[in-house]
């Protein structure tokens, strides 16, 4: 009796996963593009900024949130022209990676929305290593979703 309550158990299981699993895929399917803007070179990662996981995920809603990660390229350089990212209207996703001493560039690849879900899409390239080690970063302003805060992002490395 106890194994035979286990085994329909474990089908249960079995078939709610698959159907959680094709709704998501479906959910993904339908997602519809939109555009955004790579603004990795217009900025530096802060000095004082350590990554110590393999990558961070980074949502940033407010210009606050934005600095405690990044410094403005145009001021670093003293040309002191603003970053072209207007948080009322634009939130920036990035993907930041743990310093390494191989040349790795990480390149947006595509956004796309559906629901409350964002979906950003990136590529990794590793090259050659070096004599010195950097922390590679991808950065995407795009326009604020019409629901708000209310959503979820799925980051996707895609080779």
């Amino acid at each position: 009796m106890k194994t035979a309550n286990f085994f329909r158990l474990t089908a249960v299981l079995a078939l709610l996963c698959i159907s959680v699993t094709a709704w998501a895929d479906n959910r993904e399917r339908d997602a519809q593009p939109v555009e955004f803007r790579d603004i990795s070179s217009e900025v530096f990662l802060r000095n004082d900024m350590e990554v110590t996981t393999r990558m961070s995920r980074l949502v940033l809603e407010n210009a606050t949130a934005f600095e405690d990660y990044f410094v403005d390229a145009s001021v670093a350089m003293g040309s002191y022209e603003m970053l072209s990212v207007d948080f009322l209207t634009e939130y920036v996703l990035g993907v930041v990676f743990k310093e390494t001493d191989h040349e790795t560039t990480i390149t947006p690849v595509e956004v796309k929305i559906n629901d409350d879900y964002i979906y950003f899409y990136y590529r990794v390239d590793k090259g050659e290593k070096r004599d010195f080690k950097l922390a590679p970063f991808c950065l995407v302003a795009l326009p604020k979703p019409k629901q708000g805060n209310n959503f979820h992002v799925i980051f996707k490395q895609v080779n």
